[in-house]
């Protein structure tokens, strides 16, 4: 993805997170949280902004961007946030033994009960900040139905956001299709660069 951020003005940094269920949430939380306090102490070492700092992700990625995103009045210095093909609601009543829907319970949090506060969707009111939200025509059912859930209680309190229906995607080639630098995700992200998010 380097040379598509690249080609747009700004500064790849790809973060890591430790993961379930060798730790359990919101470890990969803390360590987003980390990430983006290094990014703010080290960004202007290769010639960045700190008070620009626009996150995103892919799928769990894009889940904890978006969690990082929403937390209190949103981390110093991040304008924007770019979930792409995330779970933004992981409250899962009525999973079916051996889904993916199960594994969230199994293996990431500590607590059935801690699927609500572990989801993006639950703290809507205080996005602060555009979130800019991409997912594939043939994406995951409970992917596309996170988003349309977002999107709609962005849209029911008058905050900024965008949303992008990649033609023809599934889940895994929302993401692969970065690898092309011409990719419209990238347009999307040079016009947040260029108006401020």
């Amino acid at each position: 993805m380097a040379r598509g951020v690249e080609e747009q003005g700004g500064i790849l940094v790809a973060g890591t997170y430790r993961l379930a269920p060798r730790l359990r949430f919101p470890a990969q939380l803390d360590d987003v949280n980390l990430a983006l306090a290094w990014v703010r102490e080290h960004i202007a070492e290769y010639g960045g902004d700190p008070a620009r700092i626009f996150v995103g992700g892919h799928s769990a990625g894009g889940h904890l961007a978006a969690l990082a995103s929403l937390q209190n009045d949103r981390p110093a210095g991040v304008v924007a946030c770019f979930p792409l093909s995330a779970p933004l609601d992981i409250h899962y009543p009525d999973y079916k033994p051996g889904s993916p829907e199960e594994r969230v319970y199994k293996f990431l949090l500590p607590k059935p009960e801690d699927d609500i506060a572990a989801s993006p969707v639950t703290y809507a009111d205080r996005a602060a900040i555009p979130f800019h939200l991409a997912y594939g025509e043939r994406d995951f059912e409970r992917i596309v139905r996170s988003n349309l859930k977002f999107s709609g209680l962005l849209a029911a309190r008058g905050k900024r956001f965008s949303v992008d229906r990649v033609p023809g995607a599934d889940h895994f080639t929302t993401h692969l299709g970065l690898g092309d630098a011409a990719a419209s995700w990238y347009q999307t992200l040079g016009e947040a660069f260029r108006h401020g998010a």
